[in-house]
């Protein structure tokens, strides 16, 4: 009786460790979520601050393409890249702001893949705008200097 009773303790206690770093585990990869979507976040509002620049530059280069004579179509053809950029560039933030989906219905391991992909994305966008921008600003120091 005492080996028997010695035994299911020994089951009881032997089950309770195991069963304990599975649930560490899980606070874990939900403490790895929620990071990570607040990098995302951060990120995403980071950028967002860069919005205003890219409507300020897209109205301020079409203002100069529009005030050109035809002829100057060299000058004419920057302008419009630079404008079709920028746009790009708002609508690729848009578009993702459009996809993106908060994982609060997924599986830690699932959102953990999905947030990510969506920080790769999010980042693609920064890029995409501060590029954008860069090239605008070059534009507007070559107009500005004639």
């Amino acid at each position: 009786m005492k080996k028997l009773l010695g035994l299911c303790l020994f089951l009881t206690a032997l089950n309770v460790s195991c069963a304990s770093p599975d649930k560490e585990k899980e606070a874990s990869v939900e403490d790895k979520v929620a990071d990570l979507e607040s990098q995302v976040m951060a990120q995403h509002d980071s950028t967002m601050t860069y919005m205003g620049a890219l409507y300020s530059h897209r109205k301020t280069l079409t203002q100069w393409r529009d005030s050109l004579a035809q002829q100057d179509t060299a000058t004419i053809r920057t302008l419009n890249d630079g404008i079709e950029e920028l746009a790009a560039a708002e609508e690729s933030m848009m578009g993702w702001m459009r996809a993106y989906r908060a994982p609060e219905d997924m599986q830690p391991d699932s959102a953990l893949a999905y947030l990510a992909r969506e920080k790769e994305k999010i980042t693609i966008v920064q890029k995409d705008i501060d590029q954008s921008l860069q090239k605008a600003e070059t534009i507007s120091a070559q107009f500005t200097s004639k």
